[in-house]
């Protein structure tokens, strides 16, 4: 490989090495120092360094952002003023950075700035006009000047721009119109998710059947999708109020492959699909914690179809007993008929029976006649009214047992249903 010598023979040449050589030095500490104070920046954990940083590099925008971010976590007065101070030389060193001028707003809006938050606000609007966070801060900005109808207007772009501020937006809406929701309406728009944040806030109050409302307008394939967690969240605040027809009704709505059953019928009544130990749903079967009795699927004894459910005993010990119960949703004040098909080769004194009680309170309702020894197949039948309130439990109770309370053999159930009872 061939080399080029340049000779450097004349004061003018060495002149200019040599100050090219200084532009180097000089330019590398100056790279040097700004790399080193901004790695200093990004390690800094209070603000008398962060102050110091900026005097290391009073041209970098950085540290007097570091500065005023630290300086405002103290609150008083002084380091307020300070922070916004530090926040104009940052926004000013980097004019077009949208993230300086929206926190210096925020800052100036906190101090009761409220034309100086605005102006700041609608520069970081001009360089960011799409971002949700600028919208945001200026519609709230704008609600406290009382300009009302830019400030709804601003945090419904917010909304349209990030999910995320739907409850935010229908919250402030809600305060500022004391639940008045035609006037929330007019105000913030409709979209999905603000239907989905008012019909929760709906139900808050305790509002119940406007809430159900709210969420039945909203289309079926957001309430799947992109409304799923509202929806869940809206379904848990039904069961906890016991609204087990509309929580029944909503749960459909979530998952729209689910098998569908009426209210006032029995799901998996004859065991056809799985029965969880744990993590059953609402509406599936409940099966107690605990090693006695042994419960599972049996195909090899059934009344009907390919499953019946088998309960193997054997301990002598009261405290051994894992109830099992299933919450039927129902219409109040209504006549139904349990049925109850079971076989059981039992040795023991308890008496086992189906008990209905109110879902509501957990009165009870109805019992049916003890369970007997029956080889064969046997029917269970209790008729019974539906209190006030949608819903029953069904469940398997067991009486007259001591502390001392043996129990051996098996118990089959299979094909429980519920129907409407017919004069």
């Amino acid at each position: 490989m061939s080399t080029k010598t340049i000779r450097i023979d004349s004061p003018l040449k060495k002149a200019a090495l040599i100050i090219a050589a200084v532009a180097c030095i000089v330019g590398a500490f100056f790279f040097a120092k700004w790399g080193l104070v901004n790695s200093a920046v990004l390690r800094a954990d209070n603000a008398e360094l962060a102050i110091y940083l900026t005097t290391l590099a009073p041209d970098d925008p950085l540290p007097h952002y570091s500065a005023a971010v630290h300086l405002e976590k103290s609150f008083t007065p002084d380091d307020v003023d300070h922070a916004i101070k530090e926040l104009e030389i940052a926004a000013g060193r980097a004019p077009e950075n949208y993230l300086y001028w929206l926190d210096l707003g925020r800052a100036r809006e906190r101090n009761g700035d409220s034309e100086g938050a605005e102006a700041a606000l609608r520069r970081a609007l001009s360089l960011a006009p799409n971002y949700s966070r600028v919208q945001w801060a200026l519609g709230n900005a704008l609600l406290r000047q009382g300009r009302r109808e830019e400030a709804f207007a601003e945090m419904t772009k917010a909304v349209s721009g990030d999910p995320a501020f739907a409850m935010p937006a229908a919250v402030t809406a809600w305060q500022f119109y004391n639940g008045d929701i035609d006037q929330i309406r007019r105000s913030i728009g409709r979209s999905s998710r603000l239907d989905g944040a008012l019909a929760t806030l709906l139900l808050g109050q305790k509002k119940y059947d406007e809430a159900i409302v709210m969420w039945d307008n909203i289309p079926a394939e957001d309430k799947s999708t992109t409304l799923k967690d509202t929806g869940s969240a809206i379904f848990a605040k039904l069961l906890e109020a016991k609204k087990l027809r509309e929580a029944l009704r909503i749960s459909y709505d979530l998952d729209n492959q689910a098998t569908r059953i009426e209210p006032g019928t029995i799901a998996n009544g004859g065991f056809e699909s799985p029965v969880k130990l744990q993590g059953a749903g609402p509406f599936e079967w409940q099966i107690a914690a605990g090693l006695q009795p042994q419960i599972v699927l049996s195909s090899g004894k059934k009344h009907g179809g390919s499953n019946s459910l088998l309960l193997v005993f054997s301990t002598n010990d009261a405290k051994d007993f894992r109830g099992i119960g299933l919450l039927v949703p129902v219409v109040p004040n209504t006549d139904y008929e349990l049925e109850v098909f079971y076989s059981s080769d039992l040795k023991t004194s308890a008496v086992f029976k189906w008990e209905v009680v109110d879902a509501a309170d957990a009165h009870s309702i109805a019992l049916t006649d003890a369970i007997g020894n029956r080889a064969d197949w046997t029917a269970l039948k209790v008729r019974f009214k539906s209190s006030e309130s949608d819903g029953i439990v069904i469940r398997l109770v067991r009486g007259d047992c001591g502390p001392v309370c043996p129990v051996a053999g098996n118990l089959w159930f299979d094909d429980i249903s519920l129907r409407r009872a017919t004069q």
